[in-house]
């Protein structure tokens, strides 16, 4: 009758440890859900970048710069949206020049642009809301920076 508790004894905490060991190396592995306090500083850093700032004259911030997480692949981003007092062209043209002198590089798909920021590679693109919401304001467009600590490509 002793024997019996000591081996089952023994055979639960076997199994404890193993369950304890297997929910380890998931951790380890980045089986952790959820955005980090490093991505909500990562967030930070976004939101301050002047790029988000950057407007054609006379046209309006749409609210304040926002920034969001997403908890599935922890990719970061940071945005602003605006209603435009000129034409797509003179926007795009005015992004294009902010970009360049504050060190941003256009992709190789010319989409979008890239640079470091804090130790990762983000980017920046500027669309139009109306191009993929039917509801929004035809002269409404946003920009928006992205990064994920993965080290993913969101431009290509």
């Amino acid at each position: 009758m002793m024997l019996r508790r000591v081996v089952l004894g023994l055979v639960i905490a076997l199994a404890s440890f193993g369950a304890v060991g297997a929910a380890g190396v998931w951790a380890l592995s980045g089986g952790l859900y959820g955005c980090t306090s490093e991505d909500e500083e990562l967030g930070r850093t976004l939101m301050g970048l002047s790029v988000l700032r950057e407007h054609p004259e006379g046209a309006l911030p749409q609210g304040e710069p926002s920034k969001g997480c997403d908890e599935d692949d922890r990719f970061v981003t940071a945005w602003q949206t605006y209603r435009a007092a000129g034409s797509r062209e003179a926007v795009e043209a005015l992004y294009r020049t902010a970009a360049a002198a504050d060190g941003w590089r256009p992709t190789a798909s010319g989409q979008c642009y890239e640079k470091q920021v804090a130790g990762v590679t983000a980017y920046l693109s500027v669309g139009y809301t109306a191009d993929w919401d039917e509801a929004a304001a035809p002269d409404e467009y946003g920009v928006e920076v992205i990064a994920g600590l993965g080290g993913t490509d969101w431009c290509e």
